[in-house]
Formats: C-alpha cells, sequence, structure tokens
C-alpha cells in the first residue's frame, strides 16, 4: 500500500478477510476507504449488510454499491450507501445510436438469448419448459451462451440438451461458449429479447449489456439490477414458476411491434440513468463527499 500510495482505497464489501485488512491499513494510513457491495442501498433492518455498513460508515469509511434504489422506497437510514451506477460497455450515446438503428431495421422471427454460467440456480432448464408451449404456435430461436469450464459444467449442458430434446425444441436452440468481449457485443446486437430466469442475482451484469445492445431484457423481479430497467411488470417475472416466465415473454413473440417498443423503452431508460453523463455525476458526487 505503501509503495503504490493511493489516495483513495476501493476494498470489495467486508465480508472477506483480505478486505478488511486492507481496509484497516489503508485507514491506519490515512487514506480514503471506500467500501463497494452490490446489495440494496437501504439493507433491511437487523441485516449483515446494514451493520456491516453502519460500521464501515462509524470508521469513517465511504459505502457505496452498484445498486439503483427501487424509486418507490427512496428513504434513507442507518447502514444507507451511496449508488454508482454500472455505466455502458463503451460509448453510452453511441450505443443507444447503433441499438435504435437495429431495433428499427430489426426483421424476422423474435431472436431469444440467455446469457449465464452452467449453474442450475440459473434457471436453463426453466425456460426451456417456459417455452416449450410455444413451439407449435410462434416462430422463434433460443441461445444459450455460457462457459464451459469444468466438468460440471459439461455435465449441466448435457442435461440441457436432453431438456432441449425432450422439448423437441432441438432445431431452435444453439449453445455458444468461448466468446471474446467483442464477439459477446455482436451477440447480442444479433438477439431480440434477453432472458435470465436466475432465483438469486445479486448484481446481474448480462441484462444491462443486452440493454444497452438493444435487447429486450427480462429479469426476475428480485434481481439486484432490476431497477436498471424500465419501472414496469413487462420486464419481470417470478425466476422460479416457469409459467410466469412464460407469461412474460408470451406478448412479445407474437407482436412485433410491442417488442421494438419494449427494446426501445429499455434501452432508452438505461441511458438516461446509467448513461456516461450520469455515472460521471455519481462519481464526482462520490469524490467531492466525505
Amino acid at each position: 500500500m505503501a509503495r503504490i500510495d493511493p489516495d483513495v482505497v476501493v476494498v470489495r464489501g467486508l465480508s472477506r478477510w483480505f478486505c478488511r485488512t486492507a481496509a484497516l491499513i489503508a485507514k491506519i494510513q490515512g487514506r480514503r476507504v471506500v467500501v463497494y457491495d452490490q446489495e440494496d442501498p437501504l439493507p433491511p433492518p437487523r441485516s449483515s449488510t446494514r451493520l456491516r455498513r453502519t460500521v464501515s460508515r462509524a470508521a469513517g469509511f465511504t459505502c457505496v454499491t452498484a445498486r439503483i434504489p427501487d424509486p418507490h422506497s427512496l428513504q434513507r437510514g442507518p447502514g444507507f450507501a451511496r449508488t454508482l451506477p454500472f455505466g455502458a460497455p463503451t460509448n453510452s450515446a453511441a450505443m443507444v445510436r447503433a441499438a435504435k438503428q437495429r431495433i428499427i431495421t430489426a426483421e424476422g422471427p423474435p431472436r431469444i438469448l440467455m446469457v449465464a454460467k452452467y449453474r442450475s440456480r440459473k434457471g436453463h432448464k426453466r425456460l426451456i419448459e417456459a417455452l416449450a408451449p410455444f413451439a407449435s404456435t410462434y416462430d422463434f430461436s433460443l441461445t444459450f451462451c455460457g462457459e464451459e469450464v469444468t466438468e460440471a459444467d459439461r455435465e449441466l449442458r448435457r442435461e440441457i440438451e436432453t431438456a432441449v430434446n425432450d422439448a423437441d425444441l432441438s432445431a431452435r436452440v444453439a449453445f455458444r461458449s468461448g466468446l471474446r468481449q467483442l464477439e459477446m457485443a455482436q451477440l447480442y446486437s444479433q438477439h431480440d429479447i434477453f432472458v435470465l430466469p436466475s432465483t438469486s442475482e445479486p448484481a446481474a451484469v448480462s441484462p444491462l449489456e443486452a440493454a444497452w445492445h438493444g435487447c429486450l431484457p427480462l429479469v426476475d423481479r428480485r434481481s439486484g439490477t432490476r431497477h436498471y430497467l424500465p419501472p414496469s411488470e413487462d420486464f419481470e417475472f417470478d425466476a422460479a414458476k416457469p409459467a410466469d416466465i412464460a407469461a412474460a415473454i408470451a406478448p412479445f413473440l407474437g407482436d412485433s411491434a410491442a417488442m421494438q417498443t419494449a427494446r426501445l423503452y429499455a434501452t432508452t431508460h438505461i441511458a438516461r440513468i446509467a448513461g456516461d453523463a450520469e455515472v460521471k455525476l455519481a462519481l464526482e458526487q462520490l469524490v467531492s463527499s466525505r
């Protein structure tokens, strides 16, 4: 720490011993400490997050979170953390212009995308179960993109393939893996609807990337990054219930105009709350506050 001599030290929460050690050393050396986490701006009473933040503020640390608060719950209190939002992957204004052009010129059946690690909680099988009843009514395609690093990853991938075959969706489903960041940008841009049926996501970035690239993101209503998306029930579902996932997707499978409108709404909304100017302002306010 002394060799690098930073003015500000950012630690990823205080739940890990090495983060607590870094924060303590920085404090002893007289540096400003920022504690970053991915929990609610105002956590529930008696929660471990509220306790850690209360202790952090008492120690003179600044607390920030990547989550955007629920617009219906803007109160502050003990354990409150300022929001420093996830920004656009590249120039936000340019991304919005490109996304709008893709949305306007979109043609063909809806292309659905799910980007997630191969973990059971992510809900790959629930998405298949949700889409299976639509196979005889709507034309659509589905792409799964995920890392295949461990044998457990590959085993779940094989289970998903089996579920796809059992649902008679093999002709509509593709699997992608090992993509670089530039290729991921192209993947998002080539799809219309992004679905993440995960039941536990403290701060999922993939739905935000989808929105920036002109995809319509649909997520669990309890997802940590839900409030980056428009405040409408059209963008959410209960990820534990395949029928609820299906109900969220259905309105867009047979109505191209509704899908394009929702895509545009998602992209323009995230640009208003997490564009370059908004992130810069939040960072400046963070730097100027003590």
